[in-house]
């Protein structure tokens, strides 16, 4: 095996190393988030990636997962989303747990909503 051989296989290796490492990181996030939506506290903050999320959707399919799991729970009312810039393409995503009394009020809301007719 030559050196350049050697390098490749060293390259892939910690190439594997960093995706798992990542899909981990992403996983506990993921959690952080549902608990964040299903038990967390009104007002609570979580910073559930940091990043890119728009580009790093596209390249990873566990960072595209994290991106839905975390529209869903927002279009469900139970967290709100900013992002924070931090750098140029690089952001904190930032849920916040909805409060009751928001939670209520969306609900009673959706009830009256009539369906749009197109």
């Amino acid at each position: 095996m030559d050196a350049n051989t050697t390098s490749k296989t060293a390259s892939q290796v910690n190439s594997r190393r960093r995706k798992r490492m990542l899909s981990a990181e992403l996983d506990e996030a993921a959690q952080a988030l549902e608990a964040l939506a299903l038990a967390g506290v009104p007002g609570a903050k979580l910073v559930y990636y940091t990043g890119f999320i728009y580009e790093d959707r596209e390249k990873n399919d566990d960072v595209r997962d994290l991106a839905e799991l975390s529209w869903a729970l927002h279009k469900d009312a139970l967290v709100h989303l900013f992002q924070r810039r931090l750098g140029l393409a690089k952001y904190e995503y930032i849920a916040i747990r909805a409060s009751a009394a928001g939670l209520a009020l969306i609900g009673q809301i959706a009830r009256r909503a009539d369906p749009v007719s197109c």
